[in-house]
């Protein structure tokens, strides 16, 4: 069964993975910022499950864990977590305009809008990590 730590390393890499993959083209240098939010957002999406549920025993696994209900929350989610990326992207090259050089916010705005692709991709990871396991995932 992967522990903590393997849930956080491979969320935060499928995090990461998810926001660069849905970078949009030119600006690479500040790009690498939303990679970051969203490798740190899927550290902590990785963990959520067993967070909620504790690994107590080995039958721990409820709702949090449950294949039907992550399925329908990223459906849900994820077109939401476009919206928001496109937005603080948008703040952020505002925040860039408007002071005419990098500031705290904008770097802050860039982190933040890798979070939901992050956070979403990690929480993915776990459930996927844990369906190669002897007691599986349930489908409710």
């Amino acid at each position: 069964m992967p522990r903590r730590q393997v849930h956080q390393l491979i969320g935060g890499i499928t995090g990461a993975a998810a926001a660069a993959k849905s970078l949009p083209e030119g600006h690479r240098d500040r790009d690498v910022l939303e990679v970051v939010g969203a490798l740190l957002f899927g550290i902590i999406g990785g963990s959520v499950p067993d967070t909620a549920e504790p690994a107590t025993s080995p039958n721990h696994r409820g709702i949090a864990h449950a294949a039907a209900p992550c399925a329908a929350g990223l459906a849900v989610l994820y077109p939401r977590s476009r919206e928001w990326q496109a937005e603080m992207r948008s703040r952020a090259d505002a925040e860039r305009l408007k002071q005419g050089h990098t500031t705290l916010i904008e770097v802050l705005l860039r982190v933040v809008a890798g979070a939901p692709a992050g956070f979403l991709a990690g929480y993915a990871s776990h459930l996927a990590l844990d369906t190669f396991t002897p007691k599986s995932i349930a489908l409710l």
